[in-house]
């Protein structure tokens, strides 16, 4: 990567860095133009920059030299509330010593072709040309006729509408740029265009400020997605050691200020957790790379590391002054503070360089300003972890106060299999959906009982990271040796995940499964929650159309063997339809006329194929329904009716599930609904009412409506989309941003909306509408049980590709070669 500074910009340059893509080696000499690029950029958007520069890298025409300018901080245009770069600034680049003809786009769009092809479009008779003019969020532009169309004072006081306005009133100033030169993500991210737009706040994948905006995944997220990972494969990195940004020359130059001695970040909580990271690391030779010596005796400060750490220094430096990557390589490289000092545009080259000098341990340290501020270095340490998976990272963000956070990543320090715990409620579906997770990871795990307590029933955002709702005697015992994952379902078990995560100093994964234990994603590490649940997107959640579930193939097996024999000697023909009977729920109701109808269309399915009806119901199907659907059975049928007294080894359910040739199930249950797209035969579901009163009495439904109202007129505010005049999507305002966030954090949850779970079915082939042929033998629906398995074993014990260290991670200019 190459950076020459032009002194007809000198106040561009200074407010930004010049990156340059000059011709592939022993290509032939091109007589084409230089494209010259302004890419407008703000602090905070260096994920966008990122992607930005690499989807030109991987479009652009080999044999032509490129020049990208990424210009930032430039007096007088600051980024606006939500922090995304001012069109203005676009506009006035003529005046800040741009000449020529320029591309001027912002960074929250990527090139989907080169970009050579829209900047040698024929510009005459025009000086500028725009998508509309309305719209300056993408310009070509001929910079000398530009200069006189207006002062740099009225840029910065004007909106760039009421400047393109002005330039549309003189003859041949502005013109249109072409339709097909550009496209906005929520429109038609897959076709035409050479520019993909991601202009609207709520939609940019890249989630720059969580605190400002409530994100969610608009219809080009894959798109941008598939663009970053293929950077992250390629280990793209716009700046290097060998060429840092303009900011990293600054600081590295500036006086040094420093705001705490060694001794300072040995923190009293953090010692135990490092000094057991660096033995389970087995890491006897540590480095230690300080950015705050204070000229103070390193031989003191070196005894009183290797007193309190238990291990062998080899070394205190500054790396400022001595290089990052300078030295041999060390059992493990230690950060002990500074890395938000660190430019963010270097950050992720500074982490490759402390992993290429460690063998087996990295330890960074931070002091966060405030909490996104904490959670954006976290999340850079992890995606240095995933590029030098080989390595076990520690990171520790010192907040507020003596509050200290710790997480790891990549490889787990221990020897031998992690150890799991898996929190069970009350409620047994959310056990059945943490047994079904924790089954297949292959490792052992502890079953642990919560009791619930009276202020179980408090809002989670209240209890925080507490055992409060909990009764200690009756709660099976939590207590050191802490796990290294826990995975939970339901509302209830969240607090006490947290709590447990809490006093392992954050270094315990936190998997939470469901709708109401994982409304708020942001405390875990994966959370898992349906399609219909109407929650947001999140970095951290996993999406899902049916809940999780606990038949595996080995306990359909186990319950096929139990059940045959007894179920056999009945003299029941087959083929065997399987009815799953529910009950009345907030959504739909099960009344005896219905009941009725399902017995009479089963038995009609069962009598068409020659087969026998065998039937179980649940606990909120009353005796009435129970009834009303016996009555229209015959004698060779038969129906199991759950009582709460009953053994549960005499519930058939699993060896009826196993044995099935068809299953028929009601609407109203999503955990039915999943067990029986894992058996792998068809499976029909039954359609109910809908009732609108929350199945209570008429006395007490009214309440309930104006909840449900109230929900629906938060989860309407929270996704309403308003055009802009530019043609696009604009920001939210203050009722629909706090209703957003309401969502968010869990404060409302959207009401269910189980149509979603049987469109989503119906659409993957798992299950078809009742009466609906089936066309092909069904798939099994554990695709998404295994996925999930795969993502959390990915996060408790990441495995390297190779044992070999990986090579350096390669900068822009290595995209030349």
């Amino acid at each position: 990567m190459d950076r020459q500074t032009h002194n007809r910009d000198t106040c561009l340059t200074e407010c930004g860095d010049l990156i340059e893509l000059k011709p592939h080696a022993n290509a032939p000499a091109s007589m084409a133009p230089t494209v010259v690029i302004y890419a407008l950029t703000a602090p905070g958007l260096e994920s966008a920059d990122r992607v930005f520069l690499w989807s030109i890298a991987s479009t652009r025409n080999p044999l032509r030299h490129y020049q990208i300018h990424l210009v930032r901080g430039v007096p007088g245009f600051p980024p606006d509330r939500l922090g995304n770069p001012s069109n203005r600034l676009g506009l006035a680049l003529p005046q800040l010593g741009a000449c020529g003809q320029v591309l001027v786009n912002r960074v929250d769009q990527v090139y989907t072709q080169d970009p050579a092809e829209l900047f040698d479009m024929e510009l005459a008779p025009f000086a500028l040309l725009t998508p509309s003019e309305a719209d300056a969020g993408i310009i070509l532009m001929d910079a000398e006729r530009c200069i006189g169309l207006w002062s740099l004072d009225r840029v910065r006081q004007s909106p760039p509408a009421d400047l393109l306005a002005l330039a549309a009133g003189r003859e041949h100033i502005l013109g249109r740029l072409p339709l097909k030169a550009s496209r906005r993500e929520q429109d038609s991210p897959t076709s035409g265009g050479g520019i993909l737009r991601f202009d609207t706040p709520q939609y940019q994948p890249w989630r720059p400020f969580p605190e400002r905006v409530v994100y969610r995944d608009g219809p080009g997220a894959d798109y941008w997605r598939r663009l970053e990972n293929a950077a992250e494969a390629a280990r793209f990195q716009p700046f290097d050691e060998h060429h840092p940004s303009r900011a990293y020359q600054s600081w590295r130059d500036a006086p040094s200020q420093p705001s705490a001695s060694l001794r300072k970040w040995l923190h009293p909580a953090r010692d135990p957790a490092l000094r057991d990271a660096l033995a389970r690391a087995g890491a006897q030779h540590v480095r230690v790379l300080a950015l705050d010596t204070e000229s103070s005796d390193l031989g003191m400060a070196r005894r009183a590391l290797e007193d309190a750490w238990q291990t062998h220094i080899d070394d205190i430096r500054d790396p400022r002054v001595d290089g990052w990557a300078a030295g041999e390589i060390s059992e493990g490289v230690i950060l002990p503070g500074g890395l938000e000092t660190i430019p963010a545009a270097d950050r992720a080259w500074v982490l490759d360089a402390l992993g290429s000098q460690a063998e087996r341990l990295v330890h960074v340290a931070w002091r966060s300003r405030d909490r996104p501020d904490g959670r954006e270095l976290e999340r850079a340490v992890q995606a240095a972890a995933r590029r030098h998976p080989q390595l076990s990272w520690l990171s520790a963000d010192f907040g507020q106060g003596r509050r200290v956070r710790l997480a790891r990543a990549g490889q787990r320090l221990n020897d031998g299999p992690p150890r799991v715990w898996v929190l069970a409620d009350n409620r047994a579906g959310n056990t059945s959906q943490s047994l079904g997770l924790a089954s297949r990871l292959d490792w052992p795990f502890q079953v642990k009982h919560l009791g619930c307590g009276p202020l179980s029933v408090l809002q989670n955002r209240i209890l925080g990271a507490s055992r409060a709702g909990t009764w200690r005697k009756r709660t099976s015992r939590l207590d050191p040796p802490w796990p290294d994952l826990v995975i939970a379902a339901g509302r209830r078990t969240a607090p006490v995940a947290r709590w447990i995560q809490k006093q392992n100093l954050g270094l315990t994964r936190l998997v939470q499964l469901g709708r109401k234990g994982g409304d708020d994603a942001d405390p875990f590490d994966l959370v898992c929650t349906p399609r219909y649940a109407q929650l947001f997107e999140h970095p951290k959640r996993e999406i899902t159309s049916a809940p999780l579930h606990s038949m595996t193939p080995a306990r359909l097996a186990e319950a096929a063997e139990r059940w045959r024999p007894r179920l056999e000697q009945r003299g029941r023909g087959r083929p065997w339809i399987t009815v799953l009977l529910g009950g009345s729920s907030s959504q739909y109701r099960l009344t005896p006329d219905v009941a009725r109808a399902l017995g009479r269309d089963v038995v009609a399915m069962a009598r068409a194929r020659g087969g026998s009806v065998l039937a179980t119901t649940s606990r909120r199907a009353g005796d009435t329904v129970c009834e009303a659907f016996c009555s229209q059975l015959r004698e060779v049928d038969s129906v199991y009716r759950w009582t709460p007294n009953a053994d549960p080894n005499d519930n058939p359910y699993a060896g009826l599930l196993a044995l099935a040739d068809t299953i028929v199930v009601t609407a109203d249950s999503e955990s039915m609904l999943s067990e029986a797209t894992a058996v792998g035969c068809p499976v029909y579901v039954y359609p109910l009412p809908e009732r609108t009163s929350g199945g209570v009495g008429p006395i007490q439904a009214w309440p309930r409506m104006l909840l449900r109202s109230l929900r629906h007129f938060i989860l309407q505010r929270a996704t309403r989309e308003r055009p802009d005049p530019s043609g696009g999507i604009a920001a939210p305002s203050w009722l629909e941003h706090r209703c957003a966030r309401w969502i968010e954090q869990g404060w409302s949850r959207p009401t269910r909306d189980l149509s979603r779970l049987h469109e989503d079915l119906f659409a993957r082939g798992l299950a078809k509408p009742f009466g609906a042929p089936f066309g092909e033998r069904p798939l099994r629906g554990d695709i998404e049980l295994n996925h999930i398995a795969q993502r959390v074993a990915e996060l408790v014990a990441p495995a390297s590709d190779s044992g070999e260290k990986p090579t350096r991670s390669p900068s822009l200019s290595s995209t030349r070669a």
